[in-house]
């Protein structure tokens, strides 16, 4: 998947000291952003013209059209800009940029940890 990498951050996890990068997956919500090790970004594909990465993913499937039209509905994805009325696209870019990064990663309720979802 191409992403653009919107944050870096070290963590230290476990005793170990990880450089982390924060990327928004092109074409996907941004529900799906997440805090990726840089050993998933190849450096070498670098999209200097979009600022975009290629991350590895062992998981990648294709949808058919018919499974994409589906999950378009089920989760109610955006229109794009272009097809919104100028006003309405000018507060959802504005909505966008003051939104894109999440800043909480999980929510200890209880004695039960919980990872976020927004």
């Amino acid at each position: 998947h191409w992403a653009e990498i919107l944050q870096s951050r070290t963590a230290a996890e476990g005793g170990t000291v990880n450089d982390q990068y924060y990327v928004h997956y092109k074409d996907v919500d941004k529900r799906m952003d997440e805090w990726v090790e840089v050993d998933r970004i190849d450096i070498k594909s670098a999209n200097s013209t979009e600022a975009l990465w290629k991350l590895d993913d062992e998981n990648e499937r294709k949808l058919t059209r018919n499974q994409k039209r589906k999950h378009d509905e089920i989760n109610h994805v955006q229109k794009t800009y272009a097809d919104m009325d100028p006003a309405t696209a000018a507060l959802e870019k504005e909505h966008d940029q003051l939104t894109r990064i999440k800043y909480i990663d999980k929510i200890q309720f209880g004695s039960w940890e919980i990872d976020t979802w927004y």
